[in-house]
């Protein structure tokens, strides 16, 4: 489901799509704390179950060189299930490995 710019999901707003793969990676701002972050919106097909919805997102994980899972959320209307993280800048893991091997 692709979301366009503006949209609202909870308290994050969307203004531009990042790019695809198994679900919408798009910048939001989150307009309680006034930071940049990363809304991923998961493919129709994940179910419903909200324990299971938490578990494939690994939102228990805090390590570092591992992005940071802020938030797990569905909009009620339409049953978008979502989760929120940390915005990073800079190149994709496919962009980088596309010019060499890590060191």
């Amino acid at each position: 489901m692709a979301l366009t710019s503006g949209t609202k999901l909870g308290p994050y707003e969307i203004p531009a799509l990042l790019g695809a793969g198994t679900g919408e990676v798009y910048r939001a701002s989150d307009t309680r704390l006034d930071r940049k972050v990363a809304v991923k919106v998961l493919p129709e097909s994940v179910p419903d179950d909200a324990y299971r919805l938490q578990r494939s997102v690994l939102c228990e994980l805090n390590y570092p060189n591992l992005l940071s899972i802020f938030d797990v959320c569905t909009q009620p209307q339409g049953g978008i299930h979502y989760f929120v993280s940390e915005f990073l800048e800079g190149q994709t893991l496919r962009g980088r490995f596309s010019s060499s091997a890590l060191p």
